[in-house]
């Protein structure tokens, strides 16, 4: 938080399955399918990508800190993206006539 400018703020991150991605995939944007992961933003409040204007004093505190969002990520999907792009890794190092012991 130091790093970004913004010592006091606060993103939530929730790590969910496939099922209840699904449904707020469903429920928020008409896609009836799940995905890696989905944000959501507390406030309006942005002057430009990465620049927070004036945080109103009443909403998403929490003792000195403040929300900014909501980050949901699933798990299942992830995982099921690691495998595959770990394979095609794998199968394309088969084309390429590499070996693990070449690629260290």
């Amino acid at each position: 938080r130091d790093i970004l400018g913004y010592p006091t703020y606060d993103v939530s991150l929730t790590l969910i399955d496939d099922d209840y991605m699904r449904d707020v995939n469903a429920e928020t944007r008409g896609v009836d399918a799940s995905t890696d992961v989905l944000s959501f933003c507390f406030s309006d409040d942005f002057v430009e990508p990465g620049v927070l204007g004036e945080v109103p004093l009443h909403g998403r505190y929490i003792g000195d800190y403040y929300c900014l969002g909501e980050m949901l990520i699933s798990v299942d999907y992830v995982r099921r993206r690691c495998v595959e792009d770990r394979k095609a890794a794998d199968d394309d190092d088969e084309r390429k006539g590499r070996t693990g012991s070449e690629m260290v």
